[in-house]
């Protein structure tokens, strides 16, 4: 039986080049660790039958069992001990890969010596003795799965939950994002901790950082009192970045050193603070489009889409439609004075027949108003003004096809009237559902002749 060392921590080193070996033992040692080290992945293996370790920090490129083929077996017997993966600047994708079987972080070659006792440090803190264990969370997962796509996200779900990494939750507007992420925090370790969301995109440049990072009393104008910010007030549980794409450049750097070091700089302090923080980015966009427009760093981008996870839209999972909004109106009637309010199948129905741009926060509002406007009694078709519901292209243009460039014209101005109609007027809100700049959106209001007050 494997037992775990009760004085300092050991780490286990392995690399095919000595030279390396001699300056990384040399540098764990001055800080009180155990070090052992092995010049193979086959040896490393062999350390740990007899032996067990705190924390394995491995070459990623070696003759023989290389490091990824080494991370599946010691996570084959132990898949809760951390393994931090060294690098040279071209794997950076490989290391990605690695994260996604399991690895707790990688360090790119050329690194500082302190950066990788940050790693070990970062590492141990989330080491518990014995392999790791997730339980089911102690609550039926709280987004609605009824259709085969959203089972699928679940069970990516209760996947990442055994691992620490960071997770990048990509879908259109109103998906429900931040609800899948909610469930990750939910269905992990760090259930027990707080969960924390911040809109990136909600807040301006110049205010992020402190929301963020925390600032200092007196550390700019209006600064009275010190603020720990999101990250530290995560401390032990989970951060979702909410539209991270719309985070500045400047802002992405200190990101970036945030998830490679674990901590975090307040504005106007000169000490760090170390930080244990699971981080879930989450947007609209294609970083990938915005990386190569010079949006968003690349080095950022592979940080965070260390475990992708895609919500569809509801118009690809209508099984979910009927559930979500008996949920819904469920919420709706709770302290509501009147008689009690219901939804027809005709109804259900229709909601069933529309394409949903505003996808489930729309739903959501739809609902709302239904209810809100109701006398009691049972919703019919006619209690949703849902532009194009259950319409056909020969209903829509009576009888007779238009020009595609007429039809299309005609698509773009419902699709717009769906938006508006969904962000309640907001123009913002609306452009960030179309994934438009708010001047685009504006320009396309004045092609179709609607206007913000028309939807207030």
């Amino acid at each position: 039986m494997i037992e775990f060392a009760t004085q300092s921590p050991t780490v286990l080193l392995v690399d095919d080049d000595p030279s390396i070996l001699g300056v990384l033992e040399m540098r764990l040692k001055t800080e009180g660790y155990g070090v052992h080290c092995v010049a193979s992945g086959e040896a490393a293996v062999a350390a740990t039958e007899g032996q067990c370790f705190d924390v394995v920090v491995t070459d990623l490129r070696m003759d023989g069992m290389d490091g990824m083929e080494l991370l599946q077996r010691l996570h084959a017997r132990d898949p809760g001990l951390p393994v931090i993966i060294l690098t040279a600047h071209g794997d950076v994708g490989s290391a990605v890969q690695a994260m996604r079987l399991g690895a707790f972080d990688f360090l790119e070659k050329p690194y500082e010596g302190v950066q990788l006792l940050r790693r070990v440090r970062a590492a141990l803190r989330g080491r518990a003795p014995g392999p790791a264990r997730v339980e089911a969370p102690a609550a039926e997962p709280p987004f609605v799965a009824a259709s085969g796509a959203m089972q699928r996200v679940w069970d990516q779900v209760r996947r990442l939950a055994r691992v620490d990494s960071s997770v990048l939750i990509t879908g259109e507007t109103g998906t429900g994002k931040e609800v899948v992420a909610r469930t990750l925090h939910l269905s992990s370790r760090r259930r027990q901790g707080p969960f924390r969301a911040v809109n990136c995109g909600a807040i301006p440049g110049e205010l992020l950082e402190s929301e963020l990072f925390g600032h200092e009393r007196g550390a700019f104008t209006g600064a009275h009192a010190a603020r720990e910010g999101h990250f530290r007030a995560a401390h032990g549980g989970t951060l979702l970045l909410d539209e991270i794409g719309d985070a500045p450049l400047q802002t992405q750097v200190k990101l970036l050193r945030v998830l490679q070091d674990r901590e975090v700089l307040p504005v106007g302090s000169s000490r760090s603070v170390e930080v244990d923080v699971r981080v879930v980015a989450a947007t609209h966009q294609d970083l990938r489009q915005l990386v190569a427009e010079g949006r968003f760093r690349e080095d950022l981008f592979y940080r965070i889409d260390v475990l992708p996870l895609h919500i569809p839209p509801l118009r690809e999972r209508l099984d979910d439609i009927e559930p979500l909004a008996l949920v819904f109106l469920a919420e709706f009637q709770e302290g509501r004075v009147g008689a009690p309010v219901d939804i027809g199948r005709d109804a259900l129905d229709r909601l069933r027949g529309y394409s949903w741009p505003g996808n489930v926060r729309e739903l959501r509002n739809r609902i709302e108003v239904a209810v809100a406007l109701s006398d009691g009694g049972v919703l019919s078709p006619d209690d949703f003004s849902l532009q194009g519901a259950t319409a056909s292209v020969s209903e829509v243009v009576g009888g007779e096809f238009l020009p595609l460039r007429d039809a299309r014209a005609r698509f773009d101005r419902s699709y717009l009237i769906s938006v508006l109609r969904a962000a309640g007027g907001n123009v913002t809100n609306a452009a960030r559902m179309a994934g438009k700049h708010r001047t685009d959106f504006y320009g396309l209001m004045k092609r179709y002749h609607l206007k913000r007050s028309d939807f207030q």
